[in-house]
């Protein structure tokens, strides 16, 4: 374990070492050997000492641990960086530290009255004829049939449309909506395929060709992966914009809450239209066009980040305090009031598994010391330090 412990903290573990190190961690027998290593490794750092971690390892964990008020960095010293490293290795166990000599203590997250759970799948269809159907209450296999079209749950919980026979009434509509704590996955009469973010909706045509065009609406946040068809161009109608694809991966991030509307481009290409203009922008793989108040943006980024939701984990990098909050509000159903509006705009670095406990991740983002959560029934008050 102590092998394991030092070539982890230098950034030298191999994949087998790797996962060996994350089993010990993840059994809570192996507690007690880990705090010792964790209070011997402190010891042993002094000024002068030839102990270091690989700055690319030092980056990557302070970045779960930092919080960054806007246009101003922290520096840590080494022996604070170390000793941030090893509180990282136990937040990983469920385990919290707050190291330092001169550390101003926080104010722990009281025990939740009301348990807040991460999302789950979960889904809404609305039919062309206005029936619901709650999909989590309906077991697997054909749900529905209209006008030559058959949806189907899957058994891991798709949604699949077929068209059988002639093809059907390309007036009607159906809609896929998620609640808050819900997400969902649909698989298209085309093949094409769209998980559905939290807080969201999808409709289309159920035949899918409308005006010889694949043609969805989206409100909210979903990842498209498009199936290629050199005939029918699929669209996509969004906050203000108009995405064209042939066939490709991209996320589009819509939320009527959120000032910006982003579109990140995974694969292929798209052309995205400002709605009621003939302004056109074509996106290449890594770029992301930023949409606010008519005005289009392209720039470069970590396409990564954009569908950290849908790989299953919160990415805070960059994004202020207010951004991430409202993820955490709708994937956890919670409110968010702030005592202080500064707080706002504070910029997050780091990232988290979006299925551990609401407290684990409050935790995370109040170790700096910069901030404060008190959670009160289903809603999380944010404060100062």
């Amino acid at each position: 374990m102590a092998y394991l412990h030092q070539h982890y903290l230098e950034g030298g573990l191999s994949q087998e070492e790797l996962q060996e190190w994350n089993e010990l961690l993840n059994d809570t027998v192996n507690q007690p050997f880990l705090i010792e290593l964790m209070n011997g490794t402190w010891d042993e750092i002094t000024a002068g000492d030839e102990v270091y971690l690989k700055s690319t390892r030092s980056a990557e964990i302070l970045a779960y641990v930092r919080v960054m008020p806007q246009k101003k960095v922290f520096r840590m010293e080494w022996r604070l960086q170390i000793a941030v490293a090893v509180a990282i290795i136990f937040i990983a166990a469920g385990l919290f530290f707050f190291m330092g000599k001169d550390k101003t203590p926080q104010q722990p997250l009281q025990a939740l009255a009301v348990e807040i759970t991460p999302g789950k799948q979960g889904a809404t269809l609305t039919l062309a004829n206005g029936k619901k159907i709650r999909l989590n209450d309906v077991s697997t296999g054909e749900i529905a049939e209209e006008a030559g079209i058959s949806v189907t749950k899957s058994a891991n919980g798709q949604l699949i449309y077929e068209i059988k026979g002639s093809a059907g009434d390309p007036g009607k509509t159906n809609t896929l909506t998620t609640a808050k704590g819900e997400t969902y996955m649909l698989m298209l009469p085309d093949k094409s395929k769209v998980w559905l973010n939290a807080a969201s909706s999808l409709t289309y045509a159920t035949v899918l060709n409308k005006e010889g065009k694949r043609w969805v609406r989206l409100e909210g946040e979903a990842y498209f992966e498009i199936a290629k068809d050199p005939v029918l161009p699929f669209a996509v109608e969004s906050g203000g914009q108009v995405i064209e694809v042939l066939g490709t991966h991209f996320n589009v991030n819509s939320y009527q809450d959120e000032a910006v509307v982003k579109t990140t481009l995974m694969e292929g290409s798209i052309n995205v239209g400002i709605k009621g203009t003939d302004k056109i922008t074509r996106l290449k793989p890594g770029q992301q066009s930023s949409l606010t108040n008519g005005a289009m943006r392209v720039e470069t980024v970590d396409v990564d980040e954009a569908v950290a939701w849908q790989k299953g984990y919160f990415q805070f990098d960059g994004k202020t305090l207010e951004t991430s909050l409202l993820e955490i509000s709708r994937w956890y159903n919670v409110d968010i009031e702030y005592k202080d509006n500064s707080l706002r705009t504070r910029r997050l670095a780091g990232s988290i598994s979006k299925y551990e406990n609401v407290n684990k991740i409050l935790k995370v983002m109040q170790l700096a010391g910069a901030l404060n959560f008190r959670v009160d029934g289903r809603k999380v008050v944010v404060e100062k330090n």
